[in-house]
């Protein structure tokens, strides 16, 4: 490029497969009718933000310039919380979420991927904790392999529960320690009548038939 002007993205000529989002990013402005710019530019892909020192590598080309490099496509993201009502409750909550990006990805996208990427971290953490209960889930199998009763399918009448909870779990259609292990501890807070009290009981109850809630 020669010659006094403004260079932007949009100037760069590039492969097939390649795509310049937003063409009218600023390069570098020429200020003189006999200047000239040229330049090769290095495109990798990253996450996130990365500077320029994390990224320096040993031995650069002469008149080489590295800039800091940033990989994400979001460029905004808040949120907000209602208050909701449903049917005679009140103490339900709205999210509202607003993601902008930079038109590399809908934002739609980008909130699906985040949410995998969160889900697959929580994931590790309840590996960990299966791995460390695993010893007791042995011991229920073998039992169950010599003929005793199948820990799954134990009344919940028969576990050592208060009978508030007992009487909570079966309102609510959950007979069985099976059925209470299909549970999440979220989902049995939202009983009615339910408590963390009741919660730590069921804990106790199901740990000890090698068992626990989702």
């Amino acid at each position: 490029m020669k010659g006094e002007r403004e260079v932007k993205a949009g100037d760069f000529k590039v492969p097939t497969q390649l795509e310049i989002m937003n063409k009218d990013a600023h390069i570098a402005t020429l200020t003189s009718k006999n200047a000239s710019l040229e330049m090769d530019i290095l495109v990798e892909r990253g996450v996130g933000y990365a500077a320029a020192e994390r990224r320096k590598k040993e031995k650069l080309e002469i008149g080489t310039m590295e800039l800091d490099a940033i990989f994400t496509p979001m460029k905004r993201v808040a949120f907000r919380m209602e208050n909701m009502r449903v049917g005679d409750r009140t103490d339900f909550d709205r999210l509202f979420l607003d993601v902008e990006t930079d038109g590399t990805i809908t934002p739609e996208d980008a909130l699906t991927q985040a949410a995998d990427i969160l889900v697959g971290h929580f994931s590790r953490v309840k590996e960990a904790f299966v791995q460390k209960e695993a010893p007791p889930r042995k011991r229920a199998a073998q039992k169950e392999e010599k003929g005793g009763e199948d820990a799954s399918k134990i009344p919940v009448e028969s576990l050592k529960l208060s009978k508030r909870t007992i009487t909570v779990l079966l309102d609510n259609n959950i007979k069985t320690s099976g059925g209470i292990s299909r549970k999440s501890e979220a989902n049995l807070l939202e009983l009615e009548g339910m408590g963390e009290k009741g919660i730590a009981e069921i804990k106790k109850a199901l740990k000890k038939l090698g068992l626990e809630i989702q």
